[in-house]
């Protein structure tokens, strides 16, 4: 009896954890394979400015429940004509409430695209 409850009482932690960190990675892993596709799609725009491209990331965060702020995205974009070189960083810090404890997950998301 003691060992059904023990393995009840594990199905549900792990349960519980799972439903608190999963959502936290995959949007980070989805946050970060969009800042890739951005970097690289801008890189080829030359209409795409630094703060057009902040505000595209920080639109895709507030999708994910990304706690960012626009001053929190930098963005750096080559001069001139033709394809440049475009690099868009972001750290930020996802505060986890556990029912016995919490946690701070921290992230960094960076893509670099440079023109060959």
């Amino acid at each position: 009896m003691v060992r059904i409850a023990f393995v009840l009482f594990m199905i549900v932690a792990l349960i519980f954890l799972g439903l608190k960190f999963v959502p936290v990675y995959f949007g980070n892993y989805s946050f970060k394979d969009y800042v890739e596709d951005e970097s690289r799609r801008t890189s080829y725009s030359p209409t795409a400015t630094e703060d057009t491209i902040r505000d595209e990331v920080f639109k895709k965060a507030q999708e994910y429940d990304i706690p960012l702020t626009k001053e929190d995205i930098k963005v750096s974009k080559g001069s001139g004509g033709g394809i440049q070189a475009v690099v868009i960083s972001a750290d930020y810090t996802v505060h986890l409430d556990l029912l016995v404890t919490s946690t701070d997950l921290h992230f960094s998301v960076a893509s670099q695209n440079k023109p060959m």
